[in-house]
């Protein structure tokens, strides 16, 4: 009987985050039917580590690391790589950005300058900008300290801008040309 509490316990506190856990597997995995497995794996991961959980456990911060945590892992073959840093500079002309904004860019041409971000990119503009995670939160995501988080969001952005101004500029090519 306690166990059947439990269960009923997960599934509510849970589900109510499956739409941004989906959305985020796709941002990870880039593909639909990869996410659901991703989505599947996650869940059935922290099925069994709910018990684990503490009463003040942010159970979105935890679901999304287990997520992250789940796929790196399947990638890599359970091999943990360290990444390097990768420093970026993006210097863009005020007319670019005029370019940018006069399109009338889709919700699906966003998605797809997003997902040709490198994986650490899309993955800390998802969470700070699409779900709404506070700072501390994505800090506590990543295990590093906040200033590197905002370092990381700043550059993410600047990578995002980027690509808007390079589709930007092939728009306007395909509309002249």
């Amino acid at each position: 009987m306690k166990l059947a509490v439990k269960e009923r316990e997960f599934v509510t506190t849970t589900m109510k985050h499956i739409t941004s856990l989906y959305n985020y597997a796709l941002c990870l995995t880039k593909n639909e039917s990869k996410a659901k497995e991703l989505l599947k794996k996650t869940y059935a991961l922290a099925s069994n580590q709910f018990g684990d959980f503490r009463d003040k456990t942010n159970i979105r911060l935890r679901l999304f690391r287990i997520m992250k945590d789940c796929n790196y892992y399947h990638n890599h073959n359970g091999v943990k790589v360290v990444e390097s840093g990768v420093s970026f500079r993006y210097d863009f002309d005020p007319n670019d950005i005029r370019l940018v904004l006069e399109r009338n860019l889709t919700k699906d041409d966003l998605w797809w300058l997003l997902q040709n971000l490198p994986e650490n990119f899309r993955t800390v503009i998802y969470l700070k900008d699409v779900e709404g995670f506070s700072y501390e939160e994505v800090s506590e995501f990543f295990n590093v300290s906040i200033g590197t988080v905002r370092s990381l969001i700043h550059n993410a952005r600047r990578a995002l801008g980027l690509k808007l101004v390079q589709f930007a500029k092939e728009v306007e090519a395909e509309t002249v040309g």
